[in-house]
């Protein structure tokens, strides 16, 4: 009876035992899923970061490309309007010196036109100074309104000379 008395709790302390074992192995493999989890999402998470980063690089290569191309837009316009403002100019020289040459009557006709003209030609050149820092936003505007007074001013000078 005594060994009887005594495997009983030698059963019970294996089983224990085996069974602590058990959950400790499940207690083992639950924290390597959870690390598995956990690196897998670290992962994902700085391949998001880095499709992130690569998707910013784009827009703002684009976007240099886009402001590039817009400033070479509004100094190829300045520069074609200061070509077209010179030969203006030299319409209103011309004029200046046929004033000067004119009898009485018509210098004061002519000095009357020419002085309108320069105030005209010199409006125009300075709306012309703002396209250096027109925006996407008013360029439209912008060259709209001085297309308008350029052939205001370029008809105004040609009836005058």
């Amino acid at each position: 009876m005594h060994l009887q008395n005594t495997t009983k709790p030698l059963i019970a302390a294996l089983f224990v035992a085996a069974f602590a074992a058990g959950c400790e192995d499940k207690t083992r493999a639950a924290e390597r899923k959870i690390v598995e989890a956990q690196q897998t999402a670290n992962e994902v998470a700085g391949d998001a970061r880095e499709k992130a980063r690569d998707a910013q690089k784009e827009a703002d290569e684009k976007i240099a490309e886009v402001k590039s191309d817009f400033a070479k837009t509004r100094e190829d316009y300045r520069h074609e309007a200061q070509l077209r403002l010179d030969k203006l100019d030299k319409k209103l020289a011309d004029l200046d010196a046929k004033a000067k040459a004119g009898t009485a009557g018509e210098r004061v006709e002519l000095e009357k036109k020419a002085t309108e003209l320069h105030a005209q030609r010199d409006a125009y050149a300075a709306d012309l100074k703002q396209v250096g820092e027109a925006t996407v936003a008013g360029w439209e505007t912008l060259k709209t309104r001085l297309q308008s007074s350029w052939e205001r001013l370029e008809e105004a000078v040609d009836r005058a000379t």
